[in-house]
Parts: C-alpha cells; sequence; structure tokens
C-alpha cells in the first residue's frame, strides 16, 4: 500500500498559555505526526492523546518540534502542556500505509534554521516513494508553500507553522519550502514514513528479524539477540557489539560486524 496524507487539523493562541488541544479522530494502526511551535523557549513539555499515550518525540530545533506514533486506543484529541506561558501553533496529519518512521539524525540532516523569506528543509529518502512530513516554524509571517503540499497551516500568534509533506518516485533528496512576504527567522523540522521494504532499523536492542523478504540494508544496534531464519534476509550490513544467536546460518550478507559472537 502506497503511503497517503489522509487528514489532520490544527490550532493556534496569539495570547499566552500553557496548554494547547487539537481535536482530530485518526484511524488505528495509522501514524500521526504532530508539530508545534510556540513564540519562546517553554520547559516540561508533555504531548499525549486523550487515552494519556505519549507521543514518541522526534527532531527539534529552536521552538521547532515534531512528535509521533503509530496510532492506537482510537484517540480523539492530542494535547501539548508545559511550564511557562507561550503563544503556540499546533497541527496534526495522519498518514495510511506507512510501515515505520525514520527520525535517526546519523543517518541524515532532519533540521535546518535560518532568516529571510525562503524556508525550506531537504531530506534524502532511502526508498522510492516514502513521504518527509516538514514542519515550517516562522516567527511572525503566514507562510505559502512552494515546493510539497502544504498540509495544515496557521497564520496568527508569534509561533506560525505550516506542516508539508513531499515524496519522490526515486530515492534521494527530496525538499518541502515556503515563501513569506517578509525576511523573518524560520526553523524547520522532519521526518521519513518509510513504506513496505523499509530500508534502515537503527536501535540498541533488537529482539528479533523475522521477515524473510526485509529488504533492510542497515541493521544497527548494540545487541542482536535473534535472527531466525536468516537465509533470505538480504542484508547489506549488520553491524553490533554482541550477536548472539543467528541461526540457520546460510547468509548472503555482504559483512558482519561485531565485538562478540556467541552462538
Amino acid at each position: 500500500m502506497a503511503i497517503a496524507a489522509v487528514g489532520g487539523a490544527n490550532n493556534n493562541s496569539a495570547v499566552n498559555v500553557h496548554t494547547l488541544t487539537v481535536t482530530y479522530t485518526p484511524t488505528n494502526g495509522n501514524w500521526l505526526v504532530l508539530g508545534m511551535s510556540t513564540g519562546a523557549t517553554i520547559t516540561g513539555l508533555t504531548v499525549k492523546d486523550n487515552n494519556n499515550v505519549v507521543l514518541t518525540t522526534g527532531p527539534t530545533i529552536n521552538n521547532a518540534r515534531l512528535f509521533y506514533y503509530q496510532v492506537t486506543g482510537s484517540p480523539t484529541s492530542f494535547t501539548a502542556t508545559w511550564t511557562n506561558d507561550v503563544q503556540v501553533s499546533m497541527a496534526v496529519e495522519e498518514y495510511s500505509g506507512a510501515v515505520g518512521v525514520d527520525a535517526n539524525t546519523s543517518r541524515t540532516t532532519f533540521t535546518a534554521q535560518g532568516s529571510g523569506t525562503s524556508e525550506s528543509l531537504t531530506i534524502s529518502i532511502l526508498q522510492p516513494n516514502n513521504f518527509i512530513v516538514v514542519l515550517l516554524a516562522d516567527t511572525s509571517n503566514t507562510q505559502t508553500g512552494t515546493v510539497g503540499n502544504v498540509r495544515q497551516q496557521t497564520t496568527a500568534s508569534s509561533a506560525r507553522i505550516a506542516l508539508m509533506d513531499n515524496t519522490s518516485g526515486s530515492a534521494g533528496n527530496v525538499t518541502c519550502t515556503a515563501t513569506t512576504g517578509a525576511s523573518s527567522g524560520w526553523s524547520a523540522v522532519g521526518l521519513e514514513l518509510g513504506g513496505a521494504g523499509q530500508v534502515i532499523v537503527n536501535q540498541d536492542v533488537r529482539l528479533t528479524a523475522l521477515q524473510r523478504d526485509s529488504q533492510f540494508a542497515h541493521i544497527e544496534q548494540d545487541v542482536l539477540l535473534v535472527i531466525t531464519p536468516w537465509s533470505n534476509l538480504p542484508l547489506n550490513r549488520v553491524a553490533q557489539e554482541v550477536l548472539l544467536v543467528v541461526t540457520p546460518f546460510t547468509p548472503i550478507t555482504r559483512r558482519i560486524s561485531q565485538l562478540w559472537v556467541i552462538t
């Protein structure tokens, strides 16, 4: 199934507040991306749905932030809460057809900042038809999308945002860009939504890798407990510190490197 934007919602406050809610009902199993920007630095931030499920923190730069999770429990709203009162904008967008999120900054850059009348972030997607989702945050000006799709937007407060996405039929750089009528400071944060055969996994502990046809090009972690069956996993690289079990062992991998092997 191809990745597709389903819908979303946004909210903002042009007066100082310490909480904000966006009302939206996504479908269980889809992925939801939440972007927010504040008019000043905040502390003690938490972002949850109405079932008290905490969203995963994504890239952050200055006062712009992304959060995401795979929808569960049929939520109907999303709330951010922090300690000090500021102006704020927040938006959510739902995506179907994705199997995972990549926001690993060791692989590519998921943030940008600058000043002027053009705001942009470029992310290198790992597979054709993967999506980038980008939040462009402006200190004072309304943004007009020029490259990519504007899914959600706010036009008031000292923290205006455009939540955008874009894709490409080939792996490589994909960009979201917006322009403003006057020069101002801006920040951008983004992530990649992966489709079937997602090609990168990064974590400290991987428990299992059971898909016989997984097209992982890169698996990197500190502890790999189990890979089974092994024969049909076309891995280009597996790197970890401790490899506990690999069975059966008829690999077509190009490289396996670790400090200790226990079988």
